[in-house]
């Protein structure tokens, strides 16, 4: 889990450094984002189709 593990080592805790990541993975498509049922605010970030191969 990237978040998870990026958390845990320090080197993302800064204010937005997540979400930088988050984005570069994302437009190389290993990631999705995909609207939360819960929370209209959030988004579920998981892997895509090519992130798991």
């Amino acid at each position: 889990m990237i978040n998870g593990t990026m958390a845990r080592t320090g080197n993302f805790r800064q204010n937005g450094c997540m979400s930088e990541l988050v984005n570069y993975v994302e437009a190389r498509g290993y990631l999705e984002r995909v609207p939360n049922p819960q929370d209209r605010r959030a988004s579920i970030v998981r892997l895509s189709a090519m992130g798991e191969a």
